[in-house]
């Protein structure tokens, strides 16, 4: 299984407003929300970054969840978290046989 990096992608997504009328002043200071991402690259695309922010392991396949695929436009930094903890979260745990999971790190 390949290396896959723990990282912190900040990005920037859309604000949308609810309210049915604005003052144009409020309009023109609008602006896009910063976010900030935290998981596995698991993709690190031309064109998107794919983060899964939570992951698992059963029969032998691996499980991801909360994917985002981010595209490079809105992509303000993509850090590496380095850690004392970072490597067991680099590596998927593998489950035993009465169900509880371990780490080979």
């Amino acid at each position: 299984m390949k290396e896959i990096k723990l990282v912190l992608v900040e990005w920037l997504d859309i604000l949308s407003c609810d309210e049915a009328w604005m003052d144009l002043e409020e309009v023109e200071e609008l602006e896009p929300l910063p976010v900030f991402t935290i998981g596995k690259m698991i993709s690190d695309g031309k064109d998107v970054v794919i983060v899964a922010s939570s992951w698992g392991k059963e029969a032998d396949e691996s499980f991801l969840g909360n994917i985002n695929c981010i595209p490079r436009g809105v992509i303000k930094s993509i850090r590496e978290i380095s850690t004392p903890f970072a490597p067991c979260f680099a590596e998927v745990p593998k489950k035993r046989d009465d169900g509880s999971y371990y780490s080979d790190k």
